[in-house]
């Protein structure tokens, strides 16, 4: 049973968490676990000074606007590439599933591989990839 779920979003990339989302709703409801929000910044955004001003404020948004108020829910923030920011959360705030979008591959990631295939490898709990 899944009692924190990570929903790993982008809010540059709409892809990143259109399909997904609605499937974490239903499952974070269905096992009455606590959806975390997750997003994950670039290395080089890294001065933390503006980090929490510039990015916080509008992923706390985006869990208020989408995220139902009967769903337990927080958002959290890593550094880094997306998959071992994911990979970093999963540890860190002891998911049990994680809720990820997928897209149709391009060329760059049949060369190095999409974030959602680093996730599923690398990860110690289960992952549902949303196409």
């Amino acid at each position: 049973m899944a009692k924190r779920i990570l929903l790993p979003i982008d809010l540059d990339h709409v892809a990143s968490w259109e399909k997904s989302v609605d499937m974490a709703i239903d499952l974070a409801r269905h096992f009455g676990a606590e959806l975390v929000v997750l997003s994950v910044f670039p290395e080089m955004e890294a001065d933390f000074e503006q980090f929490p001003q510039h990015h916080v404020p509008a992923v706390e948004a985006f869990r208020r606007r989408r995220i139902p108020p009967d769903i337990q829910s927080r958002a959290v923030h890593r550094l880094g590439t997306v998959a071992r920011g994911i990979r970093a959360a999963i540890l860190q705030e002891a998911i049990d599933l994680v809720v990820m979008a997928s897209h149709n591959p391009s060329l760059g990631d049949y060369v190095m591989g999409s974030n959602a295939a680093n996730v599923v490898l690398h990860s110690p709990c289960s992952v549902l990839v949303v196409r």
